[in-house]
């Protein structure tokens, strides 16, 4: 008994240290060498394409639970699984793509996460050899955060490569939370009175269940400052309709 106990509990110590656990592991969900499909791409974070890639970041329980499992997935553009991996930077700290090239930002906080990350292994980190990052060193200091935005719609380019997003704006009111929104609507339909369109691409958008966050990285006064701007829906319709809509013109063959 005593033994079996042993072997049993040395085995799941292996299993923990040796490789990515299940719950965590998007091979679970779908084979490197599949086509992905719609129910995980929905989880989609943010999207970046490349003349090579689409860099998809996203999280595997996003919308079933509290539980955060964060990966970059790797695909085609016929949007075929080729690596994946839960050991990388943040989303916020990915600023550009290019070729097999994801370009961003990192801290000293990063490298020592990702070096417990590396030790543990609760993560698969299986990208194709040629993906490669370069991050620049940069201790931001400062944080600016605008939440005073309503999405009502967002129409995607016919090359799928921007959005236009339709918002109404406030000019001194936060955004509460959806519910406290529905239920004072009176006051905060009076308050959200400004219509705006921005243009952005895909590519620059962070994408949450009830929002969508624009982030920008910048120098202001000579201090590294990053600006989030948080726009909010009111109908889970919104950010279900963008993900149907991309997911179509992929199949459409527009990539």
């Amino acid at each position: 008994m005593f033994w079996t106990f042993g072997i049993m509990f040395f085995l799941l110590l292996y299993i923990f240290f040796s490789g990515p656990i299940e719950r965590n592991d998007i091979y679970a969900k779908c084979s490197k060498g599949d086509t992905i499909s719609f129910e995980i791409f929905k989880k989609v974070d943010r999207i970046m394409k490349t003349d090579k890639w689409y860099f998809v970041f996203f999280d595997l329980y996003r919308g079933e639970n509290c539980m955060y499992a964060p990966h970059l997935i790797v695909l085609d553009h016929n949007f075929i699984l080729k690596g994946a991996s839960g050991m990388i930077p943040k989303c916020s700290e990915i600023t550009a793509a290019k070729g097999d090239t994801l370009f961003g930002i990192t801290s000293d906080e990063y490298k020592i996460n990702r070096q417990r990350s590396r030790y543990k292994c609760p993560y698969r980190d299986d990208l194709p050899k040629n993906i490669r990052f370069v991050l620049k060193d940069c201790d931001f200091t400062r944080f600016k955060r605008d939440c005073r935005a309503i999405i009502d719609s967002i129409r995607i380019s016919n090359d799928a490569e921007n959005v236009k997003l339709y918002l109404r704006i406030s000019e001194n009111v936060s955004f509460p939370d959806r519910k406290t929104y529905l239920e004072g609507i009176d006051f905060y339909s009076k308050s959200f009175n400004l219509t705006k369109e921005l243009e952005v691409p895909v590519s620059s958008l962070f994408f949450d269940k009830t929002s969508v966050n624009l982030c920008d990285h910048i120098i202001e006064d000579g201090v590294p400052t990053m600006s989030w701007y948080e726009m909010y829906t009111l109908d889970d319709k919104v950010i279900d309709d963008f993900f149907c809509d991309y997911w179509n013109k992929i199949k459409e063959g527009i990539h």
